[in-house]
């Protein structure tokens, strides 16, 4: 049939008319084998056609090719020749040296292997010394495998190389040439030196001429005479007269396929054959407008065929394009669909879904132009934001959504996505930086962290929950202690505690210890709380006894009490006094606010007229104690006491009616006489201490015989 051409890395579509009845088997093979059809070779059928697309066209395309179409009239085969051209081979080497001179070098070397797919131009030899790195041109035409290399320096060492360059894949030539004869004569061509290649393609068309404007139902003599230079021939009449008949008919477009595909970058010409009489007017149309013609686009009418050209094919190539035909006789049109297959263009709309510890969800858009065919699958890719190397996830996706799982904790990353088609990969999409944690924090540290029971082998310790708990339910605790003089911390439990409270019997007696509790979410373990009052490892001690009120003013108690009946093991550290004031409810109150060495304190600052309790801790390195008996309730007043026997009065002065005493101010004095018979009046003296009785008798009686006793001054006499 033909030789084809195609450089290498572009596309090419061989189209092959196919006709038969009943519909024929075509088959295509290649060198005697059968063509495997791959994603960059594929073969296709029609009811008229059958076409061989090759993309991308590579050495291995190259070949002879041969179609067999068959059905139950009969088989035929024809052949092609696809031949791809790319650069040839280096040539065979190693250099030979042929020859060798004082100032000359001769050098040979073998023809390549494989010559590109057309024939070889030239060599290109070029030579260097292999003290310097510049390489100089020895011959740029050598057409043989040899050469002599001449003007080389005596005594200097040097190195050759050889190029090959190739006839250029686009080169063409086309020749016309006029032949008439009656019957028609047969042509053939041939070559001086040699024979034409199969690749040449010949064709023969004849003369012909159409007469418009001759009247329908008469007979018209036609001859025809031939022009040159040298001037016209002589006519050569029609053997018979013609009769016009009206063979007017309305367009027919036989247009075999409606539907083209291109790369872009490449060309498209579209041809649309017709049958019209007269010639119609032909009108291209691209989505609905009158297409523009520029310097890619180009339309050609012939009188069988319109032809559309589109060089370098790009994205605004694509659409629906409609042509037009009207003549007299009628109208007619057919909508043309071109598509320009390229990679597609990125996804669009990439979000983060979901983030967690260990993985991330993405998901995203299909891209806004896909490039002209189906998108076959995305590629996803990650890195580590603290490198620039990237990793492939998958390069197999289908869907627009991934689960990328086994990511390390804490880590930040980026991702991005590419669409990929049959004819490339898109550009990428990049996603923000994203850290892998989950969507919650670790809890806040345990609050209020207390020892509630120590002994010289178990200690009870006692938490409240985080404040926070950082967006997930806390799952447990752990807990560690320390010895006070150490700074190593050691966990006590080996999995999360889930109650308030732990204890711990691993302890040593006499050693004080120190404890700290941290919670776990599922985000992970929290800071630790503050550490723990120290506290030893003993048996608390008994509380003390026999607490009694020694000393009672109206502001003050003093109090006593004896030391524990057991100190727990250890030596008793001070005691502490709390007190409750009666009406004020179960609020006890510390006396003291350190802890006292002795066996006695004073509570002060008392309220007079209220009564008070109190009670007392033992303090031991182990913590303190149990309250003792809060002892009675006391009144906080002063002492009353019984008088005392008054000091004998001194007489002053006396007479038979009155008596004048000196007496002490501060005892008590009470005067029992006969009621009515003396008036007694006090007076102060200037000694403050003292106090001066008068007494007279109110009869003539008189009274040789009284007592005065509990006179208080300034009082009523009784």
């Amino acid at each position: 049939l033909s030789t084809f051409t195609v450089k290498n890395g572009q596309d090419l579509k061989v189209e092959i008319p196919v006709v038969g009845h009943p519909k024929p088997k075509v088959e295509w093979k290649r060198d005697g084998q059968a063509v495997r059809e791959t994603s960059r070779l594929e073969i296709s059928n029609t009811s008229s056609l059958t076409v061989l697309h090759i993309r991308h066209g590579a050495r291995e395309h190259s070949g002879q090719y041969s179609i067999t179409a068959s059905n139950c009239a009969g088989k035929y085969t024809g052949d092609i020749t696809v031949v791809v051209l790319e650069k040839p081979d280096p040539p065979t080497g190693p250099v030979r040296i042929d020859e060798i001179s004082s100032d000359y070098v001769t050098i040979s070397w073998d023809p390549p292997e494989y010559t590109g797919g057309c024939q070889l131009d030239n060599y290109i030899v070029e030579k260097r010394e292999t003290t310097s790195t510049d390489w100089q041109t020895v011959s740029a035409t050598t057409v043989r495998t040899t050469i002599k290399a001449t003007k080389l320096k005596t005594g200097n060492e040097y190195q050759f190389r050889t190029f090959i360059v190739s006839v250029r894949a686009c080169s063409m030539l086309r020749l016309f040439v006029t032949i008439r004869g009656r019957p028609e004569p047969v042509v053939k061509w041939s070559k001086e030196g040699g024979t034409i290649s199969e690749r040449v393609q010949i064709e023969v068309t004849t003369l012909e001429v159409t007469i418009n404007g001759l009247v329908k139902g008469k007979e018209y003599l036609f001859r025809v005479s031939a022009v040159n230079e040298k001037g016209k021939s002589e006519p050569k009449y029609l053997l018979a007269p013609v009769t016009v008949n009206d063979t007017s008919a309305g367009p027919i477009i036989n247009l075999l396929c409606n539907t083209f595909n291109v790369k872009a970058g490449n060309d498209l010409k579209i041809e649309v054959p017709f049958k019209a009489l007269p010639l119609p007017t032909i009108a291209w149309n691209k989505d609905g407008s009158l297409l523009k013609e520029t310097s890619r686009v180009n339309t050609h009418v012939s009188d069988t065929s319109s032809q559309i050209t589109i060089k370098d094919a790009t994205r605004i190539d694509a659409g629906m394009y409609e042509v037009t035909l009207t003549n007299s006789a009628g109208t007619t049109s057919a909508e043309i669909f071109v598509n320009v297959v390229e990679r597609p263009g990125p996804p669009s709309d990439l979000s983060v879904d979901e983030v967690s510890a260990d993985f991330v969800s993405l998901s995203w858009q299909p891209p806004h132009y896909t490039g002209g065919c189906e998108i076959s699958n995305y590629v996803v890719e990650k890195r580590d934001t603290s490198s620039t190397m990237w990793q492939t996830v998958s390069a197999t996706v289908a869907r627009t959504s991934i689960k990328i799982s086994r990511l390390t904790q804490g880590t930040e990353y980026q991702f991005r996505i590419a669409a990929e088609n049959r004819y490339g990969k898109s550009h990428f999409v990049e996603s923000e930086p994203v850290v892998a944690q989950y969507p919650f924090k670790p809890p806040g540290q345990p609050t209020d962290l207390r020892i509630l029971n120590a002994s010289k082998s178990v200690m009870v310790v006692v938490w409240s929950k985080p404040d926070s708990d950082g967006g997930s339910p806390v799952i447990g605790y752990h807990i560690e202690c320390k010895d006070q003089s150490s700074i190593l911390w050691t966990k006590l439990n080996k999995s999360p505690v889930t109650e308030n409270q732990f204890k711990v019997t691993s302890v040593e007696e006499g050693l004080i210890y120190e404890f700290r509790v941290c919670a776990e979410n599922m985000a992970g373990i929290g800071p630790c709380s503050k550490a723990s009052e120290p506290v030893a490892a003993r048996d608390q001690c008994d509380p003390p006894r026999n607490l009694t009120v020694t000393n009672i003013t109206n502001s003050s108690v003093s109090l006593s009490w004896d030391k524990p009946e057991y100190d727990g093991g250890a030596k008793i550290t001070g005691y502490i006094v709390e007190q409750k004031r009666e009406k004020q409810g179960v609020r006890w109150v510390r006396v003291n606010k350190k802890p006292v060495y002795d066996l006695r304190v004073k509570a002060s600052c008392l309220q007079e007229g209220c009564e008070y309790e109190f009670r007392v801790f033992a303090e031991n390195a182990a913590g303190l104690s149990e309250p003792s008996l809060p002892c009675q309730l006391t009144l906080a007043e002063d002492p009353k006491f019984l008088p005392s026997p008054p000091a004998k009065p001194t007489i002053i002065d006396s007479s038979k009616s009155s008596i004048t005493l000196l007496g002490d101010k501060s005892r008590s004095l009470a005067c029992l006489l006969p009621r009515g018979e003396v008036i007694i009046s006090l007076s102060s003296c200037q000694d403050h201490h003292l106090v001066l009785i008068s007494i007279k008798c109110c009869s003539e009686k008189s009274v040789s015989k009284f007592s005065v006793n509990n006179i208080l001054p300034e009082a009523a006499v009784l």
